[in-house]
């Protein structure tokens, strides 16, 4: 069993969070890296989320939006890390699936690496930065990415 299946409150803490994550990588381009996004986040403990709620919860503030936000920031980073780590060290397989290098190439993982950086700014921008100043119009932003990378 995993530990968050444990506390009802982990768990909608971590449903919530991944929604998020799902809603963002809806957003984004093409079907193709859409799917790298997807297939690339699926699995894994959420350690990182479940951190993140652990520590807001003893803020007494576990279901306070910004919460999930920063645990969607720490999934991102972590993310971006493995697209980037992978090339580096030359990893083809992750959770018993192609690694993205494999999957598209050293290149365009690169970018989709950076491209996660970017959102995650972007999120931290908007949310505890400044919330009513948008830093990036996500549509142009993935766009841009689309028209670079996958065509």
């Amino acid at each position: 069993m995993i530990i968050f299946e444990q506390q009802l409150w982990m768990k909608e803490f971590i449903a919530s969070t991944d929604k998020i994550i799902d809603e963002i990588f809806e957003n984004t381009g093409s079907i193709e890296f859409r799917d790298i996004l997807k297939s690339q986040h699926h699995g894994g403990k959420r350690l990182r989320p479940l951190i993140v709620a652990a520590t807001s919860r003893l803020n007494c503030q576990s279901n306070d939006p910004p919460a999930h936000y920063a645990a969607v920031i720490v999934e991102l980073l972590h993310l971006a890390s493995l697209f980037h780590d992978d090339i580096l060290d030359g990893t083809t397989i992750r959770r018993n699936n192609p690694t993205a290098q494999t999957q598209i190439g050293s290149s365009k993982a690169v970018l989709v690496g950076d491209y996660l950086l970017a959102e995650l700014f972007q999120i931290a921008f908007q949310k505890f930065v400044n919330s009513t100043n948008k830093m990036l119009d996500n549509l142009y932003a993935t766009r841009i990415i689309d028209i670079f990378i996958f065509k």
